[in-house]
């Protein structure tokens, strides 16, 4: 099963509003090498076709918003997906890119967190009813040696990231 996506010539639909924003309509055509072939999902998912949230090629400013389907009609040798794909602005955009990055500070700040884990080498211990400071014992085994490769301890690090 293979999928061909074809744009459809001539047939786009352009609507500038009055506070400037621009929708589009474009029309795809996905063909399927499988007679009777009802994978709806595989055919929007197909190479070429837009997916949500990419950009429209000739208006940087206008994301694909939804893949709507309209049509499937079945043909001797294989099946034909109608598609239509709307592009808008972003919302929240407020229109073109230019006027929401105008004034960053007016945007709030970007709060995430994480840990971070790593590993450090554990080759130094306590002897027994020492009290917690600095180890100074070496790490050996029964025979008296360090191990090789030697034992380690898990570090976890929390990280906050704030972004103006």
């Amino acid at each position: 099963m293979s999928y061909t996506v074809n744009k459809v010539p001539g047939n786009t639909s352009y609507t500038n509003k009055a506070d400037g924003s621009r929708t589009y309509a474009i029309k795809y055509l996905v063909e399927s090498t499988t007679v009777n072939d009802v994978n709806i999902h595989a055919a929007r998912k197909a190479s070429g076709m837009p997916t949500v949230g990419s950009a429209y090629v000739h208006d940087p400013g206008a994301f694909a918003q939804e893949a709507v389907l309209d049509d499937i009609k079945q043909a001797v040798d294989k099946t034909i997906f109608a598609f239509t794909v709307d592009y808008q602005p972003k919302e929240g955009g407020g229109g073109s890119s230019e006027t929401q990055s105008e004034d960053p500070t007016k945007q709030p700040p970007k709060i995430s967190s994480a840990s971070v884990k790593y590993q450090i080498p554990f080759i130094k211990g306590y002897k027994a009813g020492d009290v917690q400071g600095t180890p100074t014992q070496p790490v050996l085994n029964l025979c008296k040696q360090k191990y090789d490769p030697p034992a380690v301890a898990l570090k976890i690090n929390s990280l906050m990231s704030i972004q103006y």
